[in-house]
């Protein structure tokens, strides 16, 4: 690897800078890999891990990544411990996969009815580039949106687009690079997304953690201008089961604390993250200090919010659901 022409350690791409890593132990950090979706660090052994890796592999870690940053990782860190299970994730669905390309497209937008000129397939957009400052905007546009979408070839992110087209949601035209432009109905609906009002809480429900709810849970949520669903608290006639899933789908948001008793993990905690996460709606994580070191393996690598008191977690709560999701339609002012 040259330091001069640094390339991304997953994809070979051109990257801003690597440099070591600032702690005791041996790494990199990666700077601005457009094909990884951003900056990224390596730690130990598993530096030399991503050397030769084959393309699920390639997948399953750059959305792993994503899904850091999505959850308030700003430098997502793989480590030797979590390697083995980031390789072994596997992909969302493609309806997911397709509302999160229209996100990441409306976020790039400048303004409202901007073109994105992305290179989509014709000519060779993958061709190998010396550095970041030789690739043109519409191949990292490319580079983006197959982070952001899961996409392995730039063909899958055109058939994602074109689905977006034929729903209405974004208008495409010219050759090559291609000009994307979001609809209406395409901002109409992230926003009916983006505004709900509610986030789902999943949490061990017990006498132990009701200050835990009361006074952190549910006050840092409406703190920030959200309402809290516990789905213990709500009257209903169906199946628990089926009330969890409808109710997380209507969230923007989910809220899951790990913390647990002397019986052990609470299992639904961890399904109805996952759940979330598939769907592509946000997940905060938090847990008890005393509980932090029991967490299963696949959600430890997750930035979780440590608290040791209901008023400690609902302000790291509240910011943690401002600089994340941004403000809720009742927030309060002075909150």
């Amino acid at each position: 690897m040259s330091m001069s022409k640094p390339s991304c350690l997953i994809w070979g791409t051109p990257v801003a800078s690597i440099s070591p890593a600032p702690t005791a132990q041996s790494g990199l950090v990666v700077k601005n890999s457009p094909r990884a979706g951003g900056d990224y660090a390596v730690l130990g052994p598993a530096v030399k891990g991503l050397q030769g890796l084959k393309l699920p592999h390639q997948l399953n870690i750059t959305n792993w990544l994503v899904h850091q940053r999505e959850s308030g990782v700003d430098v997502p860190t793989i480590t030797t411990e979590k390697y083995s299970q980031i390789r072994a994730d596997g992909q969302s669905s493609v309806q997911t996969r397709a509302e999160r390309l229209l996100c990441h497209f409306i976020k790039q937008s400048k303004r409202i009815g901007a073109t994105i000129a992305i290179a989509l397939p014709g000519g060779n957009p993958i061709r190998s580039y010396e550095t970041l400052g030789d690739v043109p905007d519409s191949v990292l546009q490319l580079w983006g949106a197959m982070a952001i979408s899961e996409a392995d070839t730039p063909d899958e992110v055109e058939f994602l687009v074109e689905h977006l087209a034929r729903a209405g949601m974004v208008s495409s035209q010219g050759e090559r690079p291609t000009e994307i432009t979001v609809s209406v109905p395409g901002y109409e609906y992230v926003d009916e997304a983006s505004v709900a009002t509610q986030a789902f809480v999943a949490m061990w429900f017990n006498h132990e953690t009701n200050d835990a709810y009361e006074q952190g849970v549910r006050s840092g949520i409406e703190d920030a201008g959200f309402n809290a669903m516990r789905i213990d608290r709500k009257e209903h006639v169906n199946k628990i089961d089926d009330e969890i899933i409808a109710e997380i789908r209507r969230s923007r948001f989910l809220v899951a604390d790990f913390s647990q008793g002397k019986d052990g993990a609470r299992g639904g905690v961890y399904f109805e993250a996952g759940f979330a996460l598939g769907l592509g709606i946000p997940v905060i994580y938090t847990c008890r200090g005393s509980d932090i070191d029991k967490l299963h393996f696949d959600t430890r690598q997750y930035n979780h919010i440590v608290w040791d008191s209901p008023q400690q977690l609902r302000e790291a709560l509240k910011n943690r659901i401002l600089a994340v999701i941004g403000e809720g339609p009742n927030m309060r002012s002075g909150g």
